[in-house]
């Protein structure tokens, strides 16, 4: 992905327009007060992605991720 720039770059997280796919990245950039700050947090790009994994799941269980048409598939990987 290094090579491809994102689609939108947000302060923590990055999207990726992959055609029939869209692949969100959680980084672990700090932000406060709409400032992206240069130093980082280590490991927050992790908790981003469990955090969102759990309002998937909710969705999925609400019967909305489907009146809303969309379907998820979760990868979670690391630069270290």
């Amino acid at each position: 992905m290094e090579s491809q720039e994102p689609s939108y770059r947000g302060k923590v997280r990055d999207l990726y327009d992959l055609g029939q796919n869209i692949l969100l990245v959680s980084t672990d950039r700090l932000s406060a007060f709409d400032v992206v700050f240069p130093d980082t947090i280590p490991g927050k790009g992790i908790i981003l992605n469990q955090v969102s994994s759990k309002w998937f799941q909710w969705l999925r269980k609400s019967g909305l991720q489907e009146e809303l048409g969309f379907k998820d598939h979760w990868i979670s990987a690391s630069r270290s």
